[in-house]
């Protein structure tokens, strides 16, 4: 499974690069940037993916555990962030925010499919 988490956040980050490129290109930097968002997400927790295989010793479970544990803990800033930014009528901060939460939110479905068909 390591090298699958591994390809899935290389993938999602170039497809994320590619978009955001195609989009400047299209002169939609606004669109862009959120692409920059997104593929900013998926490299937080690329790294800490990495990071978890140095902490957890090399033993696979672990290191997936300790992802699992980061994106629950993590994106707690992220929910305090959406909520304040919608409370202050921010919505260009709470739509990054909710962008930012909608990656987690795919990382975290995307290792709960796998884990199920392991």
């Amino acid at each position: 499974m390591k090298n699958q988490i591994n390809d899935y956040f290389e993938e999602r980050i170039a497809a994320c690069q590619a978009a955001a490129a195609a989009l400047n290109a299209d002169n939609r930097a606004d669109e862009a940037v959120f692409e920059k968002i997104r593929m900013n997400v998926y490299d937080i927790f690329r790294t800490v993916y990495a990071a978890g295989e140095k902490v957890s010793g090399g033993d696979g479970s672990k290191q997936l555990d300790f992802l699992r544990r980061r994106l629950e803990e993590i994106p707690a800033n992220w929910r305090n962030a959406l909520e304040a930014a919608r409370s202050h009528g921010n919505s260009e901060k709470a739509h990054i925010e909710q962008l930012k939460l909608d990656v987690v939110a795919e990382i975290q479905q995307k290792i709960a499919d796998w884990s199920e068909h392991k």
